[in-house]
């Protein structure tokens, strides 16, 4: 068995797998929150956790298919969108099953963007998959009906992001000259935006890095095939590597903590760490590696998908016994118990990633 800076490096995901099948109910979705090892739909569902379980089953697809829990899922998302307001899709769904917003409070458009990147990429994921015929082209069919928001409607740098990496996943296998020229207009706007916010002592697209931080890294990567601009991947693989140096420390990887994020001129926070930021960060450098041949980028990804496993800030392990994750890392090393949707996600989708360049 291989080791890693003292941390076993054997890629477990059976179990993991199975948990994550546990948390959907059928007819319902999947639950952000578990009781211990029990999960709990006493919370909202969310289309983001949903929409993750499609792409992380559609990724998975070829050796694992839990397809009860697939259209579950799918299912939600679909709702989602013939709820939610002008063309996005509607977020939340009380433990009931109505599309009510969080607390009785309505979903707004603004709010819902990262959502819609979201929601079309595990639609383009799942048009892509080893699933039966009739579940990939119902998928093909509500992305072809709900793909086109660009620049136009969309604000924010993530949603940029996570819409450019579903429409280069959509060009990896068709042709649609509209929504290449769409992903065009998202990368040379997330260009401008790092040319406008970086110098020699910060790269990025803002002046801060909050959740995911590498999405716009990973959009500007995965566009290289579709639009012939170095200064994309150059200002990709400067953030990347800004960020490497920066959430390194001694072979250990430290997540930018939800209490403060990371603001220009300021370092990284450390706490709240979240396992989604281990997990994007891995996927990030495992794309870079794949693109690069840089042997720095898998060892960044093998470095922060060990966070998992226990070479973290406070050596604590993230994978419960019997498949959960848990959520994270609180302030003064205290492990956050729950163990929901995101948190098995994001393991399982840096195990992935991890594997394809081990």
């Amino acid at each position: 068995m291989l080791i890693q800076n003292g941390i076993s490096m054997e890629i477990r995901f059976k179990d993991q797998l199975l948990w994550m099948s546990k948390l959907i109910f059928p007819g319902w979705g999947i639950a952000q929150h578990s009781d211990g090892n029990i999960p709990s739909k006493e919370y909202y569902g969310s289309v983001d956790d949903n929409a993750r379980a499609i792409s992380l089953l559609s990724q998975y697809s070829e050796t694992y298919q839990d397809l009860q829990g697939l259209r579950t899922c799918f299912d939600y998302v679909k709702q989602a969108f013939e709820n939610g307001p002008q063309g996005f899709p509607a977020n939340y769904r009380c433990p009931a099953g109505q599309f009510s917003g969080r607390d009785g409070q309505p979903d707004m458009a603004v709010d819902l963007q990262d959502c819609y990147g979201r929601s079309l990429q595990a639609l383009v994921d799942l048009a892509n998959s080893q699933y039966d015929p009739d579940t990939r082209q119902k998928a093909l069919a509500l992305f072809n009906e709900k793909k086109g928001k660009s620049i136009r409607d969309l604000t924010f740098q993530n949603s940029l992001a996570l819409t450019a990496i579903a429409y280069a996943t959509f060009l990896e296998q068709n042709f649609d000259e509209n929504l290449r020229h769409d992903l065009e207009d998202i990368i040379d706007e997330l260009v401008t935006r790092h040319r406008d916010s970086s110098d020699d002592l910060f790269q990025g697209f803002s002046a801060s890095y909050t959740y995911c931080a590498t999405l716009p890294i990973e959009a500007l990567l995965m566009s290289i095939p579709y639009k012939d601009d170095n200064e994309a991947v150059h200002r990709a693989r400067n953030s990347l590597d800004f960020l490497g140096q920066h959430l390194i420390d001694n072979n250990t990887f430290y997540p930018i903590g939800n209490d403060g994020w990371f603001q220009k001129g300021r370092a990284p926070s450390r706490y709240c760490q979240q396992g989604i930021e281990a997990a994007k960060f891995t996927e990030s450098c495992a794309l870079a590696y794949q693109i690069f041949n840089d042997e720095k980028y898998r060892q960044w990804a093998t470095t922060s998908y060990q966070w998992f496993l226990g070479n973290n800030s406070d050596k604590v392990a993230l994978l419960g016994p019997n498949g959960e994750v848990f959520d994270g890392i609180d302030t003064g090393g205290r492990l956050n118990k729950n163990c929901g949707a995101e948190s098995v996600i994001a393991y399982l989708k840096a195990a992935y990633a991890l594997q394809k360049i081990s």
